[in-house]
């Protein structure tokens, strides 16, 4: 998964004394984790095509049964919908300065980005998302 592989790189920009190096690896990981949760459900549902909104991407049963509840409700309640904190889009659409960003999140999602990819790998469904990837 591609998320696994970013991820080492990207904690070099938490812990970079420059608050704008945060608020790159919020936008690099927010959209990777995105297309590469649309991978997994393209992989494990067997469907044409993924939700187009990320709001209902989370909120599919397939991901729900990949990766559990808990993980999708924390996914949810920080990137996901406007009502949750929708991290993702006060970000994207120029909301969040590089100073107001909490490093704090962006950890979070770090690990959560490569809790999930060692949930797909415990499963052995890695190479089956890879390839969903690379078609």
């Amino acid at each position: 998964m591609m998320v696994l592989q970013v991820c080492g790189e990207w904690f070099q920009y938490v812990r970079s004394t420059n608050c704008s190096d945060a608020l790159l690896c919020l936008l690099l990981l927010t959209a990777t984790l995105e297309r590469a949760l649309g991978d997994v459900y393209l992989s494990v549902s067997g469907a044409p095509h993924c939700p187009a909104l990320l709001k209902d991407l989370l909120s599919s049963e397939e991901l729900e049964q990949t990766f559990g509840r808990p993980a999708m409700w924390c996914l949810k309640a920080v990137i996901g919908p406007p009502t949750g904190f929708n991290l993702r889009n006060i970000a994207w659409h120029g909301f969040l300065s590089a100073a107001d960003l909490n490093r704090k999140f962006v950890s979070f999602l770090l690990i959560m980005a490569a809790s999930l990819g060692q949930v797909l790998e415990s499963r052995r469904l890695l190479q089956q998302v890879c390839d969903v990837h690379t078609q």
